[in-house]
């Protein structure tokens, strides 16, 4: 399975509406999702990583110096409700 992500082109009729996908710098299983210069942070799924060759979350990626955990960030939301 693979994970797609949308991404820019780089040319000039890029729209700026669009989101651009940019890799993380040093975790080779997040990304970020930047809108209007805002960028947001997010997560490969377990076990994936973001290519940046095909702009998506995939397997078997080249992460190179990249480190490669995978870990999903805690749901606080979740973990508060477990607490009394």
């Amino acid at each position: 399975m693979i994970w797609y992500v949308n991404s820019a082109s780089h040319n000039d009729n890029i729209d700026p509406d669009d989101p651009l996908y940019l890799p993380h710098e040093t975790e080779c299983g997040q990304f970020y999702e930047c809108h209007a210069g805002t960028p947001v942070l997010f997560q490969c799924p377990e076990g994936t990583y973001f290519d940046v060759t095909w702009n998506v979350c995939n397997f078997n990626v080249d992460c190179g110096s990249l480190l490669t955990s995978t870990t999903a960030p805690k749901n606080t939301a979740a973990a508060d409700e477990g607490e009394t």
